[in-house]
């Protein structure tokens, strides 16, 4: 991956949602209720980092508790392994139909375009460097508080997007949505939002290589 913060190579968060979806369709579960990320993943310049999904026998409402952990393969032996997520599965389904409506028009209907000239020029700047991978980000709109996205897998990328439930690079290119929403029309000047917690998660279809975002921040204005 070439996913770099602060000088520092990470496994990207949505990385760990990835996971946690794919635990969730292996035990017939529909939905990551919750998945909290604990500590960074942090992929050296050599060598393989190890990762374990452990997820618990369901409570009496269904609901499985999953743990995700993380260990450098050449240690693995020695060293232990360290927690890094930490969520819930469940079978419970929100109701998205409204939202997933108002995105089948593009662009959103009376949305004003959000200028992403040097955008990831700018993430550089605050010591976030995306690689061409996961420079996804092509489109980006505003409208009464909310900001809409488009992203869309490179090429060269796009033939692995079947082998996930939503490939990490797209799901990460949908964030950087958050980032288009906090600095308006400009690029960032200011900090970057960074998730690190997600909730009612459900996967509704796999394998895309391009996706149509919304999203509703508390305090962005229109």
């Amino acid at each position: 991956t070439d996913h770099t913060i602060l000088d520092t190579v990470l496994f990207p968060g949505t990385g760990f949602l990835e996971l946690a979806w794919a635990a969730a369709r292996a035990l017939g579960a529909s939905t990551v209720e919750s998945l909290t990320l604990r500590t960074p993943l942090v992929l050296g310049e050599r060598g393989a980092v190890r990762v374990q999904v452990s997820v618990e026998a369901p409570d009496e409402s269904d609901r499985r508790a999953l743990s995700i952990y993380g260990g450098v393969e050449e240690e693995a032996g020695d060293a232990p392994w360290v927690l890094h997520a930490t969520g819930v599965l469940s079978d419970a389904v929100a109701d998205l139909s409204e939202e997933f409506e108002e995105l089948a028009a593009w662009p959103p209907s009376g949305a004003e375009p959000v200028d992403l000239s040097g955008f990831y020029e700018g993430l550089e700047a605050h010591g976030l460097h995306y690689g061409p991978a996961f420079q996804g980000l092509v489109e980006a709109w505003r409208s009464d508080g909310v900001i809409y996205g488009r992203v869309e897998l490179p090429e060269g990328v796009c033939e692995t997007a079947p082998a996930h439930g939503v490939h990490p690079a797209l799901m990460d290119a949908a964030l950087h949505s958050l980032v288009a929403a906090s600095a308006g029309e400009d690029a960032p000047t200011e900090g970057v939002l960074l998730p690190f917690e997600w909730s009612e998660a459900a996967l509704y279809a796999t394998g895309a290589t391009e996706a149509r975002v919304r999203l509703e921040l508390e305090g962005l204005s229109g």
